[in-house]
């Protein structure tokens, strides 16, 4: 097998499972949504958080909004039976509340700490 054959293979590979996680998540996230999950799908259930209740928020501190005075939005995400918040409540949360950056940073990529019960939203494009 020549080196071509091995990475036309890898490429062939990547884009299998590609498609994979985009049907896992379909199924997952059946609605229409303002973003793109590149959360990989076997992470949804992984904690964001420990406590029950945490605030997530976008700082619209792109380029894109680098004209505007666009101040933060902040969402709280609240697990009624005390479980643990994990990347598919806050995935959910976003989704129910419509959640769009309206910019070119629509690819959601997770959620970083900022305090013990606040996490900022991270998006790329």
């Amino acid at each position: 097998m020549s080196v071509l054959d091995i990475r036309q293979h890898e490429m062939e590979t990547h884009e299998l499972l590609r498609q994979r996680n985009e049907e896992v998540i379909d199924s997952v996230f059946p609605t229409d949504y303002g973003f793109t999950i590149c959360i990989d799908p076997y992470e949804f259930e992984n904690i964001v958080s420990d406590k029950s209740k945490i605030k997530i928020k976008y700082n619209f501190d792109c380029y894109c909004w680098s004209k505007t005075n666009k101040r933060s939005k902040t969402f709280i995400v609240k697990n009624q039976d005390g479980r643990s918040v994990t990347n598919k409540d806050c995935i959910q949360r976003l989704i129910d509340a419509g959640f769009d950056t309206k910019c070119n940073h629509h690819f959601l990529e997770g959620f970083d700490k900022c305090s013990d019960d606040c996490f900022e939203i991270s998006m790329g494009s």
